[in-house]
Parts: C-alpha cells; sequence; structure tokens
C-alpha cells in the first residue's frame, strides 16, 4: 500500500477537476488561503477536508492515523490487543497500569476507535510480554498456532 500525503490529495484531486485554487476551496468550503497552506504542505487539512477530496479522486480506501476524527480505521491492531490480553488472562485496567498508556486510550484502542502511536504498541506489547513485533501478521498467526486447540474444540 503506497502512503500519499494529504498535501499531494488535495492538489491532485484539484489538478484533476482542472480548477483554480479559489474554486477548489469554495468546494470544499474553506478559504483560498487555508487551501494555500495545506496544498503547500504549510499546515495539515482536516479530515472533512481529506475526505472530499478522496471522494472527488474517488478513492474508498484510505486510512488515517487516529480514527477519533470520525473515520473507519483499520481496527486490526486493536483486535489483535484484546486477543493477546484475554490469552494471558490480563484485565483490561492491570494492562493499562503497566504499559502507562491510559485506561480510556487502551479502551478505545481495542474497540477500535483510536490507532495507537509507536511508543504505546510498544508499551503495551511489553506489558504484554510480547515483542512489539508479534503485531506483525505472520508472527501474530504462528502465535496463534500455538493455541489452534484452544480455537477448535
Amino acid at each position: 500500500m503506497r502512503r500519499i500525503k494529504p498535501y499531494q490529495i488535495l492538489e491532485r484531486a484539484r489538478e484533476k477537476l482542472g480548477v483554480s485554487q479559489r474554486v477548489f476551496a469554495k468546494k470544499l468550503g474553506i478559504s483560498k488561503s487555508a487551501y494555500n497552506r495545506y496544498e503547500h504542505g504549510l499546515r495539515k487539512p482536516t479530515v472533512a477536508v481529506v475526505t472530499k477530496c478522496c471522494k472527488m479522486l474517488g478513492m474508498e480506501n484510505v486510512f488515517f492515523r487516529r480514527a477519533e476524527d470520525g473515520v473507519k480505521q483499520n481496527t486490526m491492531i486493536g483486535e489483535k490487543i484484546s486477543l493477546l490480553r484475554r490469552l494471558k488472562l490480563v484485565p483490561l485496567k492491570t494492562l493499562s497500569y503497566r504499559s502507562g498508556v491510559p485506561y480510556h486510550r487502551c479502551k478505545k484502542i481495542e474497540k477500535g476507535k483510536l490507532y495507537p502511536t509507536r511508543k504505546e504498541v510498544i508499551k503495551l506489547a511489553s506489558a504484554l510480554g510480547f515483542s512489539p513485533t508479534i503485531f506483525r501478521k505472520e508472527n501474530f498467526v504462528k502465535f496463534l498456532s500455538r493455541f489452534k486447540k484452544l480455537f477448535t474444540e
């Protein structure tokens, strides 16, 4: 999956439509000066602005760093943390305490409403007694294969 910077999305969408910055900013519902800062990478555009541009480009599978902005997020990491926590029989509050990640953040991460930072992933993995590499697909599958009997019975 190739990562595209938000300002590249804005610029591509505007060029695809063949309109000026002023006209495009008006379509997005923002000022021309704000749009100019977004397109040149001086400021980060809001999720709503990027989402509108993605729709104009026909891009559907766009994932953002955080899900709390109201955009659907890839929840796989939260599901993995939840499963590992339950296999180790560690309550969520205990995991929060051991890792130093606030309880409300742990809860949102597990539910898939919040995407954890790298530091949080490292802290949560070590609090569960794992290396952060456990969250890689091949390592996670290999680990779960040890518990195959639990899932098939």
